[in-house]
C-alpha cells in the first residue's frame, strides 16, 4: 500500500478478494479471474475476453437475421 501511495483501511477480514467474471449472450460464463493481494489486475486478458464475447455476440446476432 505504501509503495503505491494508496492511502485507506485495508485491514479488512483478509479472506474474501475481488476479481471478474464474464459472460457471454447465452448466458454461460466465458471467462473468470480471481484477484490476487498484491499483483496488478491482468488488463489484457480482461480486455481479451470482452472482445471474444463481443464478437461472438456480433456473429451471432448476424447469423440470426
Amino acid at each position: 500500500m505504501k509503495e503505491k501511495k494508496i492511502v485507506g483501511n485495508a485491514k479488512g477480514e483478509g479472506i474474501i478478494t475481488g476479481g471478474f467474471l464474464i459472460f457471454g449472450a447465452d448466458g454461460e460464463p466465458k471467462c473468470m479471474y480471481k484477484e490476487e493481494p498484491g499483483l496488478p489486475l491482468d488488463v489484457e486478458r480482461l480486455l481479451s475476453a470482452v472482445k471474444a464475447v463481443r464478437e461472438n455476440a456480433k456473429v451471432s446476432t448476424e447469423a440470426d437475421l
